[in-house]
């Protein structure tokens, strides 16, 4: 398991960094030694390369891809579906998707990204929240019986999400889904998180979080 988890992680890397869409964006790197470089501003450089720039420097650094065990950009928040029925008044929105976080690097220095987004729709007769979550490391099926997500928040409790409504999809970058009680939807409202555990058909993965508010304002966006 770790080993063909480690060489999916490993080729995911390098599509990801090899062919960037990106020019210029505010966010963090993590080396494969292990350190984190907050970053203002990193653009493409040359010969597979990344410049930086940080708070406390004008100038801006290099550093080459072989060096770097992953990345993650500041997340914007935002809808990305916001409709509403001219006849019922019904609505749904959808947040834009963020990586939020990454599993702890492999013996390699590379690890994978957890993505997030969540939906919003209301009729006249009901309101439901969803947490949509993927990952691009190889963890089984959405949609399977055995899925769980377990969310650990700052003050160290953690919230378990069980019964993943998707439909079985095994292919890669699988979606699960659940729905938020009003127990879960306070804590995302108002708890900063610190790491989540994410369980599909087949594996789990531990991930890291980078952006410990990001429930907190992707619920701002959603309940606007």
């Amino acid at each position: 398991m770790k080993k063909s988890i480690s060489q999916l992680v490993f080729v995911i890397f390098l599509i990801e960094f090899l062919f960037p869409n990106y020019s210029s964006a505010q966010g963090i790197l993590i080396t494969k030694s292990g350190d984190t470089i907050r970053c203002s501003r990193i653009e493409e450089g040359k010969s597979l390369s990344y410049k930086y720039w940080t708070a406390e420097s004008e100038k801006p650094q290099k550093i080459k891809l072989s060096e770097i065990g992953n990345r993650f950009f500041m997340p914007e928040y935002k809808l990305t579906t916001n409709e509403t029925d001219e006849f019922t008044g019904d609505f749904k929105r959808f947040s834009k998707y963020i990586s939020i976080g990454g599993t702890i690097p492999d013996k390699m220095g590379y690890s994978g990204n957890l993505v997030v987004w969540m939906g919003k729709i209301v009729s006249s007769s009901d309101e439901s929240y969803a947490i949509y979550l993927r990952t691009p490391m190889e963890l089984g099926c959405s949609g399977a019986d055995k899925n769980f997500v377990m969310i650990k928040f700052n003050d160290n409790e953690v919230i378990t999400l069980e019964n993943d409504i998707a439909e079985i999809d095994c292919g890669k970058n699988a979606v699960s889904t659940y729905l938020l009680s009003a127990t879960a939807l306070n804590k995302f409202r108002n708890d900063e998180i610190k790491s989540v555990r994410f369980q599909q058909s087949e594996f789990y993965a531990d991930f890291y979080v980078m952006f410990p508010d990001c429930l907190i304002k992707t619920m701002q966006i959603i309940d606007d």
